[in-house]
């Protein structure tokens, strides 16, 4: 089960935390909202520089700063077969900033959607720490209904501008005040969710990069040609892909995502980054 904030401000009793999520599963409390405790600790400083700040919530943090004593409003509540939707907004919490936020949850996950408007540069941000972090991700752009083919194109092309390093995600136009285009966006998060998990198999693994090395070998690093032995899996989520061979220290960063591209478009992992990692054998008879 899953829960989020949107009513009015408490007052000397409310948090700075519109909009923040809690998340229970599998008999324990998943999504943790760490400023929820037993003991507030009223009349210590940790109260409001955490209890009550919207940093101890599962909340949106714009500019290292809380939020403003605001009020939101539901916009959507939906259970389906499959999922339940929740979504709700709230626009003054920050000034100049629209804040939408949709939860969906699923069997075995919970999708948590956000909206900014305003806050444009701080999305290619967070998409960088979600790719260095290694997670699974579908991108979703919200309100597609109410632009004209004209911004669409513009959107379209910032996309394309600052997340060109997410090549790898699935990106989906939505409106979820009306739910079109949700039932697609979930087949994706739960693709992606299985791609981030897959098991590869080292047979397979390493037919593959055969295969790939005899479409396209490497490029000769001077007198010699790395050579790429074999393969195996070394993580999932994201999935890990060690490769063993010589002189594998020569292989170059373009080859590196000729590779990945290749074991992506074998084993489809669509959704969820992909690590390749060389490890080169050492000669027992040097020295």
């Amino acid at each position: 089960s899953a829960a989020f904030t949107f009513g009015p401000y408490g007052g000397f009793h409310g948090h700075l935390d519109k909009l923040s999520f809690v998340f229970f599963g599998y008999g324990e409390e998943i999504g943790v909202d760490p400023g929820r405790a037993r003991s507030q600790a009223y009349r210590l400083p940790i109260h409001t520089g955490w209890y009550k700040a919207t940093l101890g919530h599962n909340a949106v943090l714009v500019g290292g700063a809380s939020q403003e004593p605001a009020e939101g409003k539901l916009l959507l509540f939906a259970a389906r077969p499959d999922y339940a939707l929740a979504a709700a907004s709230c626009d003054t919490a920050y000034k100049g900033v629209k804040h939408a936020r949709l939860l969906c949850l699923g069997p075995e996950y919970l999708l948590v959607l956000d909206a900014l408007e305003g806050v444009a540069d701080q999305d290619a941000h967070i998409a960088g720490y979600i790719l260095e972090a290694g997670r699974a991700l579908v991108v979703a752009v919200n309100k597609w209904d109410g632009l004209d083919e004209y911004h669409r194109t513009l959107v379209k092309r910032e996309l394309d501008r600052k997340l060109h390093f997410l090549n790898w995600a699935r990106v989906h136009f939505i409106s979820a005040k009306r739910g079109t285009g949700l039932a697609a966006l979930m087949r994706s998060v739960a693709g992606a969710h299985r791609a981030a998990f897959a098991k590869l198999p080292t047979p397979r693994l390493t037919r593959a990069l055969h295969a790939a090395v005899e479409r396209q070998p490497p490029p000769r690093a001077g007198r010699s040609r790395p050579k790429l032995r074999y393969a195996h899996q070394g993580g999932q989520n994201p999935p890990v892909i060690v490769i063993h061979g010589n002189s594998l220290g020569h292989v170059h960063d373009g080859y590196r995502r000729y590779l990945e591209g290749y074991f992506r478009e074998q084993f489809k992992l669509e959704g969820t980054p992909l690590r390749i990692e060389f490890r080169t054998g050492t000669n027992p008879y040097a020295g």
